[in-house]
């Protein structure tokens, strides 16, 4: 199957890469794909990678469901603001202004 790439952004953080892109095959709908790169151990260069796709109506739903997470004034102020706080800006390039 050939797959016609869209739009996508990666980003470069402290151990980590993530990229999604919008893709479209020749037949069939578009659809998103996540990958992720997250450096475990250095010394054992040890990284675990992950890639998943998603229709365009679960990503939708999805971003809804993770903004609801993050605005959620308990979860984000009690249960995971320590780890919000130590995330470090991450570099991005993309096919398209944000």
């Amino acid at each position: 199957m050939k797959l016609k790439v869209l739009h996508q952004i990666k980003v470069k953080g402290n151990n980590k890469r993530i990229s999604v892109a919008l893709l479209e095959p020749e037949e069939g709908e578009k659809f998103f794909i996540v990958r992720t790169k997250t450096l475990i151990s250095f010394k054992e260069r040890n990284i675990l990678e992950t890639e998943t796709a998603y229709s365009v109506e679960t990503f939708a739903v999805l971003k809804d469901l993770f903004v609801a997470f993050l605005d959620n004034g308990e979860i984000k102020n009690k249960l995971i603001l320590k780890e919000l706080n130590n995330i470090t800006p991450f570099k991005a390039n993309s096919t398209f202004k944000f």
